[in-house]
């Protein structure tokens, strides 16, 4: 019990902290990686400006191919495409009010280019920085879901020799492609504080079960045993009602009570010693744990034990009780054995009934009534 109060919260606390370090790591390595991909963008996005005579942006939109320079600036920007296989989209694009007019756009395999000149519908992820396009100034990258996909957009300006921003130069990464390779990193960094957990779950155990489970075994050994005979003691027998009385609560219980009482215990002091009554009372405890079993006996008085036989049937203690009385009889024949050695005791059984057993203390009442009945039976009253 005391193994689970410790260890459980323990265990509980490395769960969370696992949880926590994988929250912690995937958001952290989700905006470093977005950060990444937007430093990436702008060094794409300068490359394209580079690519582009931005003083004929406007005959590229009237006259769009046969424009002098336009396809060579096409031919350079498919050489910037392929050779960054991780932009998804790759395009330049002139915004007015009435939408984005194409001035590059590059072929996908699952999408076609749109000509130079076509007037592309404005998305409306882009609303809150509409106007700054408009404007021709800076804005902050934008990550959208629609029909293009769920994607991290990155918009450059550029500006021709006057200095007037003529266009924009856009580089589109997938947030699939990056939630993707986020969750690989984050899976490992998650096996290490699996290992760590796990190591330090071990390494918690051992050092729990050296110096503290041990030494409170130790005192539950002194606090629940009985020193003279080593089977559990009264303070333990109490515990152990406790948990019969909440079985009967529940309707679950199921047991016998063995009540023992040891014969001839104040003969054996006064005639032998105490000594030899001490090794009369360990000779016949052992002699009840060899039958009824050594947990399940309890001393509660100074020649009084009782066994708690939980989930047997009274038929089976009663065979018990017959076994018992045989050895008795054997060691009682047995010439060789001296007289502290020849044990006697009367035992009296009784099993739960729920209907005229309302706690554990009415069976326990019965068993001691039974044991008396036998003690008469067997003329050995006690004389102390």
């Amino acid at each position: 019990m005391v193994r689970a109060k410790v260890l459980v919260p323990f265990y509980a606390w490395l769960v969370v902290f696992c949880l926590i370090i994988f929250q912690i790591s995937y958001v952290n390595i989700r905006n470093y990686e977005i950060d990444d991909c937007i430093e990436y963008a702008k060094g794409i996005n300068s490359l394209v400006i580079d690519a582009i005579d931005l003083d004929r942006v406007d005959e590229y939109l009237r006259v769009g191919r046969a424009a002098p320079g336009y396809n060579e600036s096409e031919a350079q920007l498919n050489k910037l495409r392929n050779a960054y296989p991780d932009v998804v989209f790759l395009y330049v694009y002139q915004i007015k009010p009435d939408g984005c007019h194409v001035v590059f756009d590059l072929s996908t395999p699952d999408m076609p280019a749109d000509e130079p000149g076509t007037v592309v519908e404005f998305d409306q992820s882009f609303a809150n920085v509409r106007e700054d396009l408009y404007a021709g100034r800076p804005v902050d990258p934008v990550i959208s879901n629609d029909h293009f996909g769920h994607l991290l957009t990155v918009y450059t300006p550029a500006y021709d020799s006057t200095g007037a921003c003529v266009c924009y130069a856009a580089v589109d990464f997938s947030m699939g492609s990056i939630r993707s390779y986020v969750l690989s990193t984050v899976m490992h960094v998650a096996l290490f504080a699996l290992f760590f957990a796990v190591l330090s779950a071990l390494l918690g155990y051992l050092y729990t079960s050296r110096h503290i489970f041990k030494p409170l075994q130790a005192v539950e050994n002194i606090a629940y045993r009985d020193e003279l005979t080593g089977v559990r003691n009264k303070a333990s027998f109490a515990q152990h009602k406790k948990q019969l009385d909440a079985d009967i609560k529940a309707g679950t219980a199921s047991f016998v009570l063995a009540m023992v009482d040891v014969n001839y215990l104040k003969r054996v002091n006064d005639n032998y010693g105490h000594e030899k009554g001490d090794e009369y009372l360990r000779t016949c405890v052992d002699a009840i744990c060899k039958v009824f079993g050594h947990d399940r006996v309890y001393r509660i008085g100074g020649d009084e034990y009782v066994a708690v036989l939980e989930d047997e049937h009274e038929p089976e203690v009663r065979y018990l009780r017959e076994r018992f009385k045989h050895d008795m009889t054997r060691m009682a024949e047995d010439p060789e054995l001296p007289a502290w050695r020849k044990v006697s005791a009367a035992v009296g059984i009784a099993a739960y009934d729920p209907v005229r057993d309302e706690s554990t203390d009415d069976v326990l009442k019965r068993a001691d009534a039974a044991m008396y009945e036998e003690k008469k039976a067997m003329k050995a009253e006690r004389r102390d």
